[in-house]
């Protein structure tokens, strides 16, 4: 299959891709909703969706901070419990960490439903 039209089909995600090619990327760590505000205080990142279904939609850093307003910071859940009722449209982000090669940090944001 070509990588373009590869989709999510289960989650966690353990590697990710783009529309050329995998991602030397790895997981640092999850995410809570403070902790990523602190990171977009410091630093641009790239936001990554992953969707089952779908596939992989990415972020530029350049609009990080327009979508973290418009869609994402609602939607972070924060623990291992999620109510999904709480949460606006009735969807969730768990969020977490990545690291590529000399990258900028990339931020996971898997939905839950």
């Amino acid at each position: 299959m070509d990588i373009k039209h590869r989709i999510v089909t289960t989650s966690p995600l353990t590697i990710l891709w783009n529309d050329s090619s995998e991602i030397q990327a790895t997981r640092k760590h999850y995410l809570t909703k403070e902790q990523i505000r602190q990171i977009l205080k410091e630093t641009p990142v790239e936001f990554v969706v992953a969707d089952v279904g779908l596939r992989l939609k990415w972020v530029e850093a350049s609009q990080c901070y327009s979508f973290w307003k418009s869609e994402a910071e609602s939607h972070i859940a924060d623990g291992d419990l999620i109510n999904i009722d709480s949460f606006p449209d009735k969807f969730a982000y768990v969020a977490s960490e990545w690291q590529a090669n000399g990258g900028i940090p990339i931020i996971l944001l898997e939905k839950q439903t």
